[in-house]
């Protein structure tokens, strides 16, 4: 088992198994981000609604993305590939 200490850079952190990649979001997911959140199927959970367009969807994950630099961490979104 891999032990984290506070003093690691848990926004590069990476966890694998054998059918799964859990990591946090980055920029470079807005684009599948915003598709996924268009989605009528995926509304039907998603409390936010339908994004009026991409910038409606980086505004969401600005704060979450912003948050990964802080020392002590207040918000965290992953992403489960």
């Amino acid at each position: 088992m891999t032990r984290l200490t506070v003093d690691q850079d848990l926004s590069q952190m990476e966890l694998n198994t054998d059918r799964l990649i859990i990591r946090e979001v980055t920029w470079d997911d807005l684009d599948d981000i915003f598709i996924l959140e268009s989605s009528p199927e995926v509304d039907e959970f998603n409390t936010l609604g339908i994004p009026d367009d991409k910038n409606v969807t980086r505004e969401h994950l600005r704060p979450f993305i912003r948050d990964q630099k802080a020392k002590v961490r207040k918000k965290l979104i992953i992403l489960m590939i």
